[in-house]
């Protein structure tokens, strides 16, 4: 009786176990799409944000030289 008992609680951990990694699985899946897309939407974005760099120095440098003018 005790042995049919620990060989239940046993099973029951087992099946706790793989239904954690499970878990585990799907979230670093989950991650790792995040992931994906935040790279490839910086990738898409780099070229807009470095044009607006580019025009802020612009502006900036022309601002300065029209007041040491």
């Amino acid at each position: 009786m005790a042995f049919e008992r620990l060989e239940g609680a046993l099973t029951r951990l087992a099946q706790r176990d793989g239904e954690s990694g499970q878990t585990l699985v799907e979230y670093g899946l989950i991650i790792g799409l995040i992931a994906v897309t935040a790279i490839f939407g910086i990738g898409l974005m780099a070229g807009g944000v470095d044009s607006l760099w580019g025009w802020i120095g612009d502006e900036v440098t022309t601002a300065v030289d029209g007041v040491l003018s």
